[in-house]
């Protein structure tokens, strides 16, 4: 019966239900029913969880009690669920996490997996951090989350390795925390993957200095005077870009549909296969199972304008910015991506070709 109880409390904690009367619940018990309490809802690691551990501490008469759910509540913060201030007497054994706390981040481009990295790092305490290394799709957000703790005598070295063992053309560079956070859940929810642990680190970032919080504080940022953008096609073909591959149901047959179009039977111009190709790569971009790319598109625009931003390289900041409120450019970037894709196909596939044709006796000598 008394397990039932306990049980029923607990399911009250994870589901946010009638908070102050499950406190009052707690209170009324035994300190050793207590204790056991605490450490099961501290078990829930979840945001409602921490809250509710915080009303605790500020009804709870007892000092030791107090003591004993502040201690549950750090444990939970050092594990990245962000939790409120506990307001009740003497000194908390939690820090508010205010621009005092260090925080440092960095972003990657996309590989050709359509992936890209995200690491965050935020203090919890004096010399202690929280390392969290997140990998992101394009379209399928989050796809892998890890976070553990590290000492400031550590933090240094593992970045400096993370960055030296990012092999060109994928860069790793510093950006704002705060939207690394933002990033980390947007991808969540896209995913379905981490809600709670991904909303807890935006929280704890969200506290750190930096100039791009959302994706809209990306357009306004100040860049020098007098740089111009440089144009659109020349922006697309910098190494940043260089890895990514669009991907859509279809391809290969969308390769094999282009090869025909532009190696007729027919010996042909040089213009009319360039004519043809075109054609054919408008059709194949304009097609719903292509353009289902066009938001993921826009957003990684986005975030690359942030990291040539970063990067002080702003002619290239300010193409893609003004890329991307451009409809009409949008487009022309998925077509861009369309046809490297497709050409990245043919090469492979003349590839194959060309290893099966090859006679291995025929390259031995006699």
């Amino acid at each position: 019966m008394e397990k039932c109880a306990m049980d029923d409390i607990v399911e009250h904690v994870k589901e946010g239900i009638q908070p102050e009367e499950t406190a009052k619940r707690i209170l009324d018990l035994p300190p050793d029913r207590q204790e056991a309490l605490i450490n099961q809802i501290m078990d829930l690691r979840s945001e409602k969880a921490s809250h509710f551990l915080v009303l605790l501490a500020e009804e709870a008469p007892d000092k030791k009690l107090r003591k004993l759910v502040k201690k549950a509540v750090f444990l939970l913060r050092t594990q990245g669920i962000v939790v409120d201030e506990p307001s009740g007497g003497g000194e908390s054994v939690l820090k508010k996490v205010e621009n005092t706390r260090d925080a440092r981040a960095l972003l990657s481009n996309y590989d050709p997996e359509q992936t890209r990295a995200v690491v965050a790092v935020s203090e919890l305490k004096k010399n202690q951090f929280l390392f969290t290394h997140g990998v992101l799709h394009f379209s399928n957000g989050l796809t892998e989350l890890r976070s553990f703790t590290v000492g400031r005598s550590d933090l240094d070295s593992l970045m400096d390795e993370y960055i030296l063992r990012t092999p060109r053309p994928m860069v790793l560079v510093d950006i704002s925390a705060p939207y690394a956070g933002y990033l980390l859940e947007e991808a969540s929810g896209i995913s379905g993957k981490e809600p709670e642990e991904t909303r807890s680190l935006s929280r704890l970032l969200s506290g750190a200095k930096g100039d791009v919080k959302r994706p809209s504080d990306i357009h306004h940022l100040v860049a020098p005077a007098g740089i111009p953008p440089i144009s659109i096609e020349s922006a697309l073909d910098d190494e940043v870009f260089e890895p990514f591959l669009l991907q859509w149901s279809g391809m290969e047959n969308d390769r094999e549909k282009l090869a025909e179009a532009v190696n007729p039977s027919l010996v042909l111009p040089p213009y009319v296969i360039q004519e043809r190709r075109e054609a054919f790569l408008r059709t194949v971009s304009a097609s719903e199972r292509v353009t289902s790319n066009t938001l993921p598109l826009r957003r990684m625009l986005e975030d690359t304008a942030y990291l040539f931003y970063c990067q002080k390289r702003f002619d290239r900041y300010r193409a893609l910015i003004e890329a991307v409120t451009d409809p009409q450019s949008v487009e022309e970037v998925l077509l861009h991506f369309a046809g490297k894709t497709l050409d990245e196909l043919t090469e492979k596939a003349q590839q194959q070709r060309a290893e099966v044709l090859v006679d291995p006796h025929s390259l031995v000598r006699r």
